[in-house]
């Protein structure tokens, strides 16, 4: 079948059939045309497929030309081994640390600033920024730069809070999982919640004391053994602080590892398709994260049938993650360094990035298998129903449409 066919078939607004548009991108990807008008239409209809299946995706977060989210490692280790991030299984994955350079970031930063002016910056990756004891002059850059700044932080250490507060961070983003030590820690792992406690109390008294704009939400992971007592507590224990308390599902992160473990289950459904680029062996941690999750990767499969397999990932454009040494990762879900896209993110423009991830193997199977969906929690009301269903009797609060 010719390219101008398949375009023909595959943009027919009246071609919903999951089967015949799956068909139809199996087509496209064995042309693989890199003309520009060609990719464009292919970007205009992946967007069209998900307003019309997906409710739950605004339009706001898929329509945009430039990345409105860039995720840098100021520093890319982590205090805490979590069992479904890379950072908590770096046996299982060719992993870089360090620290980036100072300098680079203000370059970096005003690369971003010409960019984008409207961007986020995001001074973290699959890591916890304050390791770096130099956060406040990173902070400083992003703020004098006119961009807006992101922090998300497990709050177990810290260095230079007050200096770094003072300078109003658009968004502090704390991520706990329980109220008790007990409970807290069967996810993170190596995390003291007594320690949690003292430094989100310090926070929530810098904030109030020099009447900060920063606005702090506290991200609740909810598994299935945490969802009673302790969601309760720690509920009531944050808004007494101040801070917006965000009950959020959790789900395996680690994208390397996630494809690793869905391409293991394509195959015991009989599935032959593409193999990954490299394999993983999956670590006893991994397999032991995924019996606390209430939505797991197993429930891709029947969760999104009714969404086409996308050509090219509407979240491309979304994000951009740079890592410690500067170089371009695949993903913001991937830390693994066989998936750097570029060395140096100073060197690539946009376009040249998109370019690179388009027909990358990696990326072909999480698209088809529909991987990246799971990763984004695309439609709320499906991942509110599968909570609902395993956790009987579950209040609405612990719901991410809150019930509705």
């Amino acid at each position: 079948m010719r390219v101008r066919e398949i375009l023909k078939k595959l943009y027919c607004s009246k071609c919903n059939a999951v089967k015949e548009v799956n068909h139809l991108r199996g087509l496209f990807l064995e042309v693989k045309i890199e003309n520009e008008n060609f990719i464009k239409k292919c970007e205009e209809q992946a967007k069209k497929i998900f307003h019309e299946t997906i409710t739950a995706v605004p339009h706001s977060f898929l329509d945009r030309s430039v990345p409105s989210l860039y995720h840098i490692e100021i520093n890319s280790q982590c205090n805490l081994k979590c069992k479904l991030c890379g950072a908590g299984n770096i046996s299982a994955l060719q992993v870089q640390n360090g620290i980036m350079n100072l300098d680079y970031f203000r370059i970096i930063i005003e690369k971003i600033k010409n960019e984008n002016s409207d961007a986020i910056i995001l001074p973290f990756g699959n890591s916890e920024p304050f390791l770096n004891k130099n956060i406040y002059d990173y902070i400083k850059i992003i703020k004098n730069s006119g961009l807006r700044c992101t922090l998300s932080s497990n709050v177990n250490i810290f260095s230079n809070i007050e200096r770094t507060l003072m300078l109003e961070p658009d968004t502090f983003i704390i991520s706990i999982s329980g109220f008790t030590q007990d409970i807290y820690s069967v996810a993170h792992r190596g995390g003291d919640i007594n320690i949690v406690k003292k430094n989100m109390k310090m926070i929530s008294d810098i904030k109030y004391k020099n009447n900060l704009k920063t606005n702090v939400i506290v991200n609740y992971h909810l598994y299935n053994y945490n969802w009673k007592e302790d969601f309760d507590a720690a509920k009531k224990w944050v808004e007494e602080l101040g801070f917006v308390f965000a009950p959020n599902c959790a789900r395996s992160i680690s994208m390397e590892m996630t494809l690793q473990y869905v391409r293991q289950l394509e195959k015991k459904r009989g599935a032959s398709s593409s193999e990954l680029p490299f394999s993983i062996e999956l670590p006893q941690s991994f397999y032991d994260g995924l019996e606390s999750l209430i939505v797991r990767p197993d429930d891709i499969f029947d969760m999104y049938e009714h969404v086409p397999s996308a050509i090219i990932c509407p979240f491309a454009n979304f994000e951009t993650y740079i890592r410690s040494d500067g170089s371009v990762q695949l993903c913001g879900c991937c830390s693994d360094k066989r998936l750097v896209l570029a060395p140096k993110y100073l060197h690539v423009s946009h376009e040249d990035i998109q370019r690179r991830r388009r027909w990358h193997p990696f990326c072909e199977v999480c698209l088809r298998t529909k991987t990246y969906l799971y990763f984004n929690m695309v439609d709320f009301q499906k991942w509110d129903s599968m909570v609902k269903m395993r956790l009987q009797g579950v209040p609405s609060d612990r719901l991410l449409c809150g019930g509705a």
